[in-house]
């Protein structure tokens, strides 16, 4: 199933923090796991099986260098990817 348009991440660019947004149409395992340019895992989020609705996911970014980042959010078994900087 295509997720995408269940997913938002904001603020980007993102600081401290991304708030990842995921609407659930039914009660599933969510992943939010963030990668570096050169696609490794820099960090991996694992939130469990979620309820049906809207979630707000509070990724924490601080610790990230300044760069762009590719964020792979994990619904059951499908995934979107979104490219967030980080200053």
């Amino acid at each position: 199933a295509d997720i995408s348009k269940n997913v938002s991440v904001s603020p980007n660019p993102a600081t401290e923090y991304a708030n990842v947004q995921v609407e659930l149409n039914a009660s599933a395992k969510v992943e939010v796991n963030v990668y570096d340019v050169m696609g490794k895992l820099v960090q991996a989020n694992n939130y469990g099986q979620q309820p049906t609705g809207t979630h707000t996911y509070k990724v924490n970014t601080s610790s990230l260098n300044n760069g762009m980042y590719l964020f792979t959010v994990k619904v059951g078994n499908s995934q979107t990817s979104s490219k967030v900087i980080v200053k």
